[in-house]
């Protein structure tokens, strides 16, 4: 808004339009000649006042610098128009009655011109604030625009979050089934080799029972078939004769029982 305005003024300042610009020179030419009259008017005893000097030495060399602007002679109304009320009404004889009649017409000069010249600024800001007032189009859709590209920037901005945070749950996903492997096969291999160790060793532990032969029950023997007759076992003689030929010592107990523990032959060496 505030670059419609500066550009619809420029514009107007810039425009060939004779009656405005006449209007600004003119009022600045009448300006400078009021307050000049005013200058030169005045009197001895006036100098002296603060005002006075003010206007004299500081007010009319800056606007003649700027080339007797009229906002310069307006901006500047206090210490021209306390000179020119001194000089209206002396209160002693040095001020002659020409410099006190030129002092009254350089300010009625003065107080028209200037406004004159606040009416012609407020009639270019009314026209200036008009143009900026009919053109709202461009900062109205500058405004949507930005208000449009916000939404994206969150839908943007959602969309890749959402992602980042789906990655993240497929790798912890992919760690975690990956430990629960390497625990699943650890645990297998040691309860294949794991077990009641005390259970085992007793069992490899435990005595032979050794054999135990039947013990029979014979019958009445009938002398009339005869005795019977047993023949002596014969073991192919071996070794160096330590053991007899006969039944192994170690077999048969006295009772006719097997013995649980036999014990072994002699090899000879």
């Amino acid at each position: 808004m505030r670059f419609h305005k500066t550009l619809g003024a420029a514009l107007l300042f810039s425009l060939p339009i004779s009656s405005t610009a006449q209007t600004v020179a003119e009022l600045s030419t009448q300006l400078t000649a009021a307050a000049l009259k005013i200058r030169d008017a005045i009197s001895p005893t006036c100098s002296s006042l603060a005002d006075c000097r003010t206007f004299n030495d500081e007010v009319v060399p800056r606007c003649q610098r700027l080339q007797g602007d009229a906002g310069c002679w307006c901006g500047n109304h206090n210490p021209l128009h306390n000179c020119a009320i001194c000089m209206s009404s002396p209160s002693d004889t040095t001020t002659t009655p020409d410099q006190m009649a030129a002092a009254l017409g350089g300010h009625t000069d003065y107080h028209t011109a200037c406004n004159a010249f606040e009416k012609l600024l407020n009639s270019t800001s009314s026209a200036v604030s008009g143009t900026g007032t009919a053109t709202p189009g461009p900062s109205a859709s500058a405004s949507s625009d930005s208000g449009s590209k916000a939404p994206i920037g969150a839908i943007v901005g959602g969309v890749v979050g959402g992602v980042v945070a789906l990655i993240i749950a497929i790798l912890v996903l992919v760690l975690w089934r990956r430990n629960r492997k390497r625990e699943t096969v650890g645990l297998s291999s040691v309860s294949l080799f794991s077990g009641d160790r005390t259970t085992m060793v007793e069992q490899q532990a435990r005595p032979y029972s050794g054999y135990s032969h039947p013990q029979g029950t014979f019958g009445h023997h009938d002398s009339s078939f005869g005795a019977p007759n047993y023949a002596a076992a014969t073991v192919p003689y071996q070794g160096n004769g330590m053991n007899s030929p006969g039944i192994p010592s170690g077999g048969l107990k006295g009772d006719g029982s097997y013995n649980k523990h036999p014990e072994p032959m002699s090899t000879p060496y």
